[in-house]
């Protein structure tokens, strides 16, 4: 009813030059007529699915304990990405590493896939000391202290990146990242973080416009509890990756998903998969 009476309003019939043998009337009532909440949900509705298609133009997060099968539900989105041609790129930390034997079992296209490790950033060096402040001795200025040229307040005892500190390696990752998102040349990038999260709100702005300019998705994966909060406020979906035994090789692998911007959360997504041999 009050969808009605709205049209009503903003389409009067009763009045000059506005009714139906008006020049374009009936083309503007058609472009503005009102839809209820019905009909929009049934025209615009987002599938709720855990899948390259549904992911495009987004920023995402999936996170877990080191149990969860991260790893495997992220490859379920590179299978999906490959099977829709699009060339997938996954960034990963120094020392980080997923199993390729296992990869090339669930169907990835190992050669495809491009894989850029991320080193650790380089530690600056300490800031030179002022002159006269060298240690000269018991009698001379420092007491001849071992390691009292850290001290001071050019020192790295300060919080955050500053002089002796390098940026998270989230944050590099990151950025990385961006500089691949900029080219187009990829519709799907997995950042592989662990359990750091020190990106910054702007890094990640950046990061959601890059993924709705060239509609890629963008996936990161970070090792955490599901009552932490997200990476930050521009995740438009966040899911949680769950396990369960189902069989004796067999493992139920879940999405649960705790925040979702488009079509809200509360709904889940399953793959079931065979455990690598051993596997217990």
């Amino acid at each position: 009813m009050r969808a009605e009476a709205l049209q009503r309003i903003l389409h009067p019939t009763g009045l000059s030059g506005s009714g139906p043998s008006a020049p374009g009337a009936s083309r503007e009532q058609a472009a503005l007529r009102i839809r209820t909440g019905a009909e929009w949900e049934q025209q615009a509705r987002v599938p709720r699915a855990w899948s390259y298609r549904a992911c495009a133009g987004r920023l995402i997060e999936l996170s877990g304990t080191q149990a969860a099968p991260l790893l495997t539900l992220a490859f379920a989105l590179v299978l999906d990405a490959q099977r829709a041609g699009e060339p997938v790129v996954w960034l990963q930390r120094a020392g980080s590493t997923f199993f390729p034997p296992d990869a090339a079992r669930n169907g990835i296209d190992l050669a495809s896939l491009v894989v850029v490790r991320i080193p650790d950033p380089p530690l600056p060096a300490p800031p030179a000391p002022a002159r006269g402040s060298e240690a000269q001795g018991p009698d001379g200025p420092g007491s001849g202290l071992p390691g009292n040229g850290v001290s001071g307040s050019g020192g790295s005892s300060a919080g955050g990146p500053g002089p002796g500190r390098p940026l998270p390696r989230a944050a590099t990752v990151a950025r990385a990242a961006a500089r691949l998102l900029r080219s187009g040349a990829f519709g799907l990038v997995v950042l592989d973080l662990g359990s750091d999260t020190g990106i910054s709100a702007a890094l990640l702005g950046k990061l959601g416009q890059l993924a709705q300019r060239h509609d890629s998705a963008v996936c990161c994966l970070t090792v955490k509890r599901p009552e932490r909060p997200s990476l930050g406020s521009l995740v438009s979906l966040r899911g949680e990756a769950l396990r369960r035994r189902t069989g004796e090789d067999r493992f139920s692998c879940v999405v649960r998903v705790l925040k979702d911007k488009r079509s809200g959360p509360g709904w889940t997504h399953e793959e079931v998969v065979h455990g690598m041999p051993g596997l217990s």
